[in-house]
């Protein structure tokens, strides 16, 4: 079911039901930034430099432009 699904499947899910293409280095940094996101809300990092949140945030940034427009181009009809 969909609303049990975490956020670790979120590669899978693109690639398998949305049919976007991930290259195996854009998922690795996925788990990646997934990995550091739960150390800081579990308290083991507590140095998270600006500079690594902003080039962090810039690539979820673009990945979420990528996968809309990877959307709109396939799946959505603007007549």
């Amino acid at each position: 079911m969909i609303s049990h699904t975490k956020a670790v499947k979120i590669p899978e899910v693109l690639q398998e039901a949305l049919l976007f293409p991930m290259t195996p280095a854009d998922t690795s940094k996925f788990h990646n930034l997934r990995g550091i996101r739960n150390d800081i809300a579990h308290g083991k990092l507590t140095k998270y430099p600006v500079r690594t949140a902003i080039e962090h945030g810039s690539y979820l940034r673009n990945l979420a432009v990528n996968i809309d427009g990877h959307i709109v181009e396939n799946f959505l009809v603007i007549e």
